[in-house]
C-alpha cells in the first residue's frame, strides 16, 4: 500500500482577477436581490446536476470522435493523471482497460511488459508520430508524464497511424501545448518508502496580440520502492513555442529532455519454491540484485511542425524530429529457478552489461480530410514517413554466471 501526500499551487491571470472581483460581486447581487420585483421573470439556466462529456481523439489519423471511432479508444488527461498520481507512462497504463501488465522485473528493464488482447504492446506514438519498435532501450516506457497533456490508447490494429499494424494496441502520448492564457502551477508531492516529486508548469501568451505562445515544464523525482535497496531517479524538462504565421497556419518547436535511472534493481525475481517443492518465504521486499546493479536511460528530443488548414476540411501538418539518446545498463542479479534447501545451491549471478547510444532523424507528413461522395461523408488521410535511426554500441565485457551458495 502506498501513500501519497500533495501539496499543489495553481494560478491565472483571469482567476487572480475572479477572486479579487468575487467579494464586490456577491455585495451588488445581494443589495439587487432586496431590489428584485416579485413578479420578476426568472430564466433558467443549464441544469447543475447535468453531466456533459465532450472529446475528440485523431488515434486512428482521422478526424472522429471517440464515439465514431469503431474500436476501443480509452483516454487518460493530465487532470486524472494529477489526481491519481500517475507520474510515469508505466503507472497510466496500469489504469487502461483491456492493458495487462506483466512487470516481473524493476521498471527501466527489460522484465515489464504490457499485453492487450494476447499480445505485446510495441506501438508508442508522440503527437501521432510512430516511434521505432524495434530498438531495444529506446522506447517509451519510462517516459514521466509532466510534458504529455494526454494518453490515448486504441485497442486493435492501428497500422493508418504505425505503419504496420499490430492486434495489441496502440500508445499515442499527446504533448502538452501553450494556450493564451498564463497559467502557472507548482506542486510537491510526499510518498511511501521516501517519494519525492517537485513539479513546475508555466505557460501563456508571449505577445500581446496572442500570436505567439509559450510553455516549459520540469519535474525531479527521488524515490525508493516497496523493493529492498531499489532507488529510482528521474528528472525532466519540457518547453514548446507555438506562432501564429497566418490565420490557418500554425508553427510548432520544441525541446524534451528524459532522464531516468534506476540503481540496485534487478532484472528477476527470486525463486517461490525449494528444489522439494517446498515454499522458500522469501520476503516481499527481497531483492535479487546487487548494490551495483545500475539501469539509466537518457534522451533528448528536437521537434518542429508546421500545420496549415485548407479549408474547414482538409489539413496539412508536416513534423521533424532529432532525437539522440542513450542507455546504460549494469547488469548483476540472482538467476535460478530453485534452491536446495540443504546446500543452497541451485542459483547463479548473472552479470553483464549492455549500452547504446542512438540518433533519430525524421520527417512526417499528414494530409488528411473530408469530401461527400455516394451520398455520405468521406475521410481521407494520407501519411509519409522518413525516418533515419542509427545505434553505436561501445565495447562491453561478455555476459557470464557464477555458481552461488
Amino acid at each position: 500500500m502506498s501513500v501519497r501526500a500533495k501539496i499543489r499551487a495553481c494560478c491565472s491571470l483571469s482567476s487572480v482577477l475572479a477572486i479579487s472581483l468575487l467579494t464586490a460581486a456577491n455585495a451588488h447581487a445581494a443589495a439587487a436581490t432586496e431590489e428584485t420585483a416579485p413578479d420578476a421573470a426568472v430564466t433558467e439556466g443549464p441544469d447543475p446536476d447535468a453531466i456533459v462529456v465532450t472529446g475528440a481523439t485523431e488515434t486512428t489519423g482521422l478526424s472522429l470522435s471517440s464515439r465514431e471511432t469503431p474500436q476501443s479508444v480509452t483516454v487518460i488527461d493530465s487532470e486524472r493523471m494529477q489526481e491519481q498520481g500517475l507520474y510515469d507512462i508505466s503507472e497510466v497504463l496500469e489504469q487502461i482497460v483491456g492493458i495487462q501488465t506483466n512487470r516481473s522485473s524493476a521498471l527501466g528493464t527489460d522484465g515489464t511488459n504490457y499485453t492487450a488482447r494476447g499480445f505485446e504492446v510495441k506501438n508508442y506514438l508522440v503527437d501521432g508520430v510512430a516511434r521505432p519498435s524495434n530498438l531495444y532501450g529506446f522506447t517509451e516506457d519510462t517516459a514521466d508524464m509532466i510534458a504529455y497533456e494526454r494518453i490515448e490508447v486504441i485497442r486493435g490494429s492501428a497500422g493508418m497511424m504505425t505503419g504496420t499494424g499490430q492486434p495489441s494496441a496502440a500508445i499515442n502520448m499527446i504533448r502538452k501545448r501553450p494556450g493564451e492564457t498564463t497559467r502557472a502551477s507548482v506542486s510537491a508531492t510526499l510518498g511511501s518508502w521516501d517519494m519525492y516529486r517537485l513539479e513546475g508548469d508555466l505557460g501563456g501568451a508571449v505577445t500581446s496580440d496572442g500570436h505567439v505562445r509559450a510553455r516549459v515544464a520540469g519535474a525531479w523525482q527521488d524515490n525508493q520502492t516497496f523493493i529492498d535497496r531499489e532507488h529510482a531517479k528521474r528528472q525532466a524538462l519540457y518547453g514548446v513555442v507555438e506562432a501564429d504565421l497566418g490565420p490557418n497556419t500554425l508553427l510548432t518547436a520544441g525541446v524534451e529532455y528524459q532522464n531516468f535511472r534506476n540503481e540496485g534493481a534487478s532484472r528477476g525475481g527470486v525463486p517461490l519454491y525449494f528444489t522439494d517443492g517446498t515454499r522458500t518465504h522469501f520476503s516481499r521486499s527481497t531483492n535479487g540484485g546487487a548494490n551495483w546493479s545500475d539501469f539509466s536511460r537518457k534522451s533528448v528530443n528536437l521537434f518542429a511542425s508546421v500545420a496549415h488548414d485548407f479549408s474547414p476540411n482538409w489539413h496539412l501538418q508536416v513534423d521533424a524530429e532529432h532525437k539522440s539518446g542513450s542507455y546504460d545498463e549494469t547488469i548483476g542479479y540472482f538467476f535460478g529457478t530453485a534452491i536446495d534447501k540443504d546446500t543452497g545451491l541451485g542459483g547463479t549471478l548473472y552479470s553483464t552489461r549492455w549500452a547504446s547510444d542512438l540518433t533519430l532523424d525524421a520527417i512526417y507528413a499528414n494530409l488528411r480530410g473530408t469530401f461527400e461522395a455516394f451520398g455520405q461523408e468521406q475521410h481521407v488521410a494520407l501519411r509519409s514517413a522518413t525516418p533515419s535511426s542509427t545505434t553505436t554500441r561501445p565495447p562491453t565485457p561478455a555476459g557470464g554466471m557464477a555458481a552461488t551458495t
